[in-house]
């Protein structure tokens, strides 16, 4: 995929009220960071090691997420780890299509942000093998028991 949709998005979301800032590049890796500052909306559109991916977060706040935790809140689905990574066709899409799902989410979710992070340490630990909760690694029964 050419790097053409980075113009097509910026277009697209500065044509929804969101203004272009903080395009930089990142250490000699040849990683990029853009963002994207809309109300009540930041995009990131970030290159790290050659890979492209999206993310998505309240203006001026954490966490900053990636389109799959915010199709599994949006969604209520159980987190699927075997799903990822998404592409970046699918995650442009998600952008295209569901903006404005999460502009409304927030707006009614007071408490979205620990949503969202229950929902993504719940995939990082089914990715991992680790405990949701805690994020270390589960303990296979030792010193269970009296």
């Amino acid at each position: 995929m050419s790097e053409e949709w980075i113009e097509q998005l910026s277009s697209w979301l500065t044509g929804r009220g969101f203004s272009r800032s903080g395009d930089r590049e990142i250490g000699r890796f040849g990683n990029i960071f853009i963002r994207f500052m809309g109300d009540p909306y930041e995009v990131h559109v970030v290159r790290d090691r050659g890979e492209w991916a999206i993310g998505i977060s309240p203006a001026g706040r954490s966490p900053l997420m990636w389109p799959y935790v915010w199709r599994h809140y949006l969604d209520a689905t159980t987190p699927d780890p075997s799903r990822l990574p998404e592409s970046l066709e699918e995650q442009l899409d998600f952008v295209y299509r569901r903006l404005d799902e999460v502009i409304e989410a927030t707006r009614r979710d007071a408490e979205i942000e620990n949503h969202l992070l229950a929902i993504n340490r719940a995939i990082i630990g089914a990715r991992l093998g680790l405990d949701p909760d805690t994020l270390r690694r589960k303990e296979g029964g030792a010193g269970e028991g009296g």
